[in-house]
């Protein structure tokens, strides 16, 4: 897997979310194993790591590093992997790395081609046609992972909106 590490095409956030994300621990229980305290391990089971392959991660220099290179190389550094990573960061409570990979994203990924609405029961089927065109070179904008609520839920979709070439 450290292969994954001499990819030049790699966003430029990866290394700095890394670094911080190793360097906290979450005393969740003290009676699991300090691997199991850790922040990334968390992130990497919500993002739905077997057991096996945290394991490896374990045996790497920079597990932390090797996580989100894995979760990000395996998904084709598409927009829809880093919103995943994104609410998932936003769910275990790391909204300090939330706000550094979303600045970065905002530099690295240009303004969305296709503005996508939609019903939130249909969501699935919704993320293959997302994923589809992202495929054959659209970039795409939709609410998940990009937006929290209130106020600038609002915002943030008259942007994404204003700012699409196809709504």
């Amino acid at each position: 897997m450290n292969h994954f590490f001499e990819d030049s095409n790699l966003p430029g956030w990866i290394r700095s979310t890394a670094k911080l994300l190793s360097t906290s621990e979450i005393n969740i229980n003290l009676n699991k194993s300090s691997s199991e305290n850790r922040t990334w391990v968390i992130l990497a089971k919500k993002l739905g790591y077997q057991q096996s392959v945290i394991d490896q991660f374990l045996l790497s220099r920079n597990p932390s590093l090797q996580l989100i290179t894995d979760w990000i190389v395996r998904s084709g550094n598409s927009s829809l992997a880093v919103d995943m990573l994104l609410a998932t960061m936003k769910q275990i409570g790391r909204d300090d790395l939330v706000e550094i990979i979303s600045r970065e994203k905002e530099a690295q990924y240009p303004l969305p081609s296709v503005f996508i609405s939609y019903q939130w029961d249909i969501q699935d089927e919704v993320k293959e046609l997302r994923n589809f065109l992202e495929l054959v070179g659209f970039t795409c904008w939709m609410d998940m992972g990009q937006i929290g609520g209130g106020e600038i839920l609002y915002e943030k979709i008259d942007h994404g909106i204003r700012n699409a070439k196809v709504k």
